[in-house]
């Protein structure tokens, strides 16, 4: 079974880089069932060594924006990323499940309807050797410092040194 596993995660990886040239990934990560990975045309992704996710995982990477995940990071089983300016993720990096990563709100302060997707972004950082508790939220200008502990529930915006 795990070299079945590792065979399919080989062909996701493959085809999401055949899709998109701008990403660079090894293809000998561990991505889980029904994990995806959603990378935008003209968007930049950069995925290091040891990348690995449980079940139903998703990152979106949408146009013009860039991720770059080091290497050694894991992803718990339903997690939500969606990058729309810039998301780094540094090395040995672990997310607990549920967790939900966004670097952009609706712009409601320019009059217009929520529907038009106007958006207000700024870049995510997490430094290296961080853990993140089950079901925190990450909201758009955070920087999550080195060798951190976030703890389950938490909602975060802002400097985390």
């Amino acid at each position: 079974m795990k070299y079945i596993r590792a065979l399919i995660s080989l062909i996701q990886l493959s085809i999401v880089r055949i899709k998109n040239p701008h990403v660079k990934c090894s293809i000998f990560n561990n991505i889980g069932k029904r994990t995806r990975i959603n990378i935008e045309k003209g968007s930049e992704a950069r995925i290091g060594r040891k990348f690995s996710t449980r079940n139903n995982v998703e990152i979106n990477v949408r146009r013009s924006a860039e991720l770059v995940i080091g290497n050694n990071v894991f992803f718990n089983s339903n997690c939500i990323v969606t990058v729309h300016k810039k998301l780094k993720i540094g090395n040995s990096v672990q997310f607990g499940p549920g967790c939900m990563i966004f670097d952009h709100d609706h712009d409601l302060d320019n009059g217009k309807h929520i529907g038009e997707n106007i958006y207000k972004m700024s870049a995510i950082e997490i430094d290296d050797n961080t853990w993140i508790g089950a079901n925190v939220v990450i909201l758009r200008g955070t920087k999550i410092g080195r060798n951190c502990i976030i703890g389950a529930g938490c909602v975060l915006k802002g400097n985390y040194p």
